[in-house]
């Protein structure tokens, strides 16, 4: 009898933390800062958030899904790439989203004290495009004695993202 209960037991057991890993997995989580991050995360009630975890928002939904859930409060325009921020009213809590052709590919919520990414299938060659444009602006705005030598690699750069290269004497917004 007691043989049986602790066959039970141990088979139980076994259940419960392969169902435990499926659930960690199917959620992403894989450590234990994971589950403080992911529990933060669910209690966030902002609709982007509950958006993207419920699954409403994924990797492949549209601009136009993504603006019926909440208005971003800054877009950094970079052609073919969007970024999209929602900063609620009185939070260090932040959300961002990024298009890439008017799909989402990347999504990350977070604060000063917790983080979450829901997915990020940033195409490599448009991040790397856009960490040029941002680093390129960012060299002009501090040495602009050497903008006529970097302008044209940050034209480049936006044409790339399809940006015209007139278009590249101006910033994105803020």
């Amino acid at each position: 009898m007691i043989v049986h209960a602790i066959k039970i037991v141990a088979y139980l057991s076994v259940v419960a933390c392969i169902g435990l890993a499926v659930y960690c997995g199917a959620n992403g989580i894989r450590s234990v800062e994971d589950i403080h991050n992911f529990r933060v995360m669910r209690s966030v009630p902002d609709p982007v958030v509950v958006a993207l975890a419920d699954g409403s928002l994924a990797v492949g939904s549209t601009t136009k899904e993504l603006l019926a859930v909440d208005t971003p409060a800054w877009t950094e325009d970079y052609g073919r790439c969007k970024i999209h921020g929602f900063t609620p009213e009185r939070s260090y809590d932040r959300q961002t989203i990024v298009t890439v052709d008017g799909r989402i590919v990347s999504a990350h919520v977070g604060s000063c004290t917790w983080s979450w990414t829901f997915f990020d299938e940033m195409p490599e060659d448009v991040a790397e495009a856009v960490g040029s444009v941002r680093g390129l602006r960012y060299a002009i705005d501090l040495v602009p004695e050497h903008a006529a030598i970097l302008q044209p690699l940050l034209d480049e750069q936006l044409a790339s993202l399809g940006v015209q290269a007139a278009a590249g004497a101006g910033k994105a917004e803020p």
